[in-house]
């Protein structure tokens, strides 16, 4: 599992396939990530569009998660195409790491 230390922006990139492995281009795409708020509290799930680029426009898919949102846990990304006949989805996850002199963590603003 890959690591990210929170307080950082995370980039994630989405390039969708069909069920044969080709590249496909739908009309537009979210991003749903699940996470433990800063502060703590019950695991929550937010979803944002993603921002279409490549060329063709739409052959990928990113988006910038700030991860100061978050408290130190595992990040889980599920990412799903819109517009298309099959859609296509793609499951991911990471840790989010911090060490107390990460400034939420020490208390400091």
């Amino acid at each position: 599992m890959k690591n990210f230390i929170r307080d950082s922006t995370i980039r994630s990139t989405i390039t969708f396939r069909d069920n044969l492995g080709v590249p496909v281009i739908p009309t537009s795409a979210n991003l749903t990530m699940s996470f433990i708020p800063l502060g703590g509290g019950d695991r929550t799930f937010v979803t944002y569009p993603l921002v279409a680029i490549g060329l063709p426009l739409g052959s990928s898919w990113q988006y910038d998660w700030d991860s100061r949102t978050a408290e130190p846990c595992t990040v889980y990304g599920h990412a799903e195409s819109v517009g298309l006949t099959q859609r296509s989805t793609i499951d991911f996850e990471f840790r989010l790491t911090a060490n107390r002199a990460n400034k939420e963590l020490a208390g400091d603003d």
